[in-house]
């Protein structure tokens, strides 16, 4: 009977390392616009508005990082939606998927949903992008 080796698991260490890393960089990224909103005020402001936030709304979109943008790619195939063909053809609405899944408060739920049993209709209880899923999808 032959051994078979285990498969590389990232130790807790190296886990925590990895966490602790991206928390630096989100850090850093947020102080940086921060910086920016405080020294170019006018600028913030347009920046903000063309992507329809508020500055509060747009500091806090920048210190999410990347992970509301993966969840919006995945739930999006899931449901049947081409991104691509959408930011083509209606790029504000896009941009307001985007946003939605940047401030929202589940982000580790709909993670976990995905990974578990993406074809569980239970993210359509917390997702704020739920309606505008079903708009897209029926047209």
């Amino acid at each position: 009977m032959s051994i078979k080796p285990l498969e590389a698991v990232p130790s807790l260490g190296h886990t925590l390392m990895a966490a602790a890393a991206e928390w630096r960089r989100r850090w850093r990224d947020r102080r940086e616009i921060a910086n920016f909103v405080q020294l170019n005020p006018d600028e913030a402001g347009r920046v903000a508005r063309d992507l329809h936030l508020n500055i509060p709304a747009l500091l806090e979109v920048t210190g999410h990082g990347t992970a509301g943008v993966r969840l919006l790619e995945l739930r999006a195939h899931q449901c049947g939606i081409d991104l691509d063909v959408l930011r083509r053809t209606q790029p504000d609405v896009v941009r307001d998927l985007a946003r939605c899944c940047a401030l929202c408060r589940s982000k580790s739920r709909c993670a976990r949903g995905l990974r578990a049993d993406p074809e569980n209709e239970n993210w359509q209880t917390y997702c704020p992008n739920r309606q505008t899923f079903d708009a897209i999808h029926v047209h």
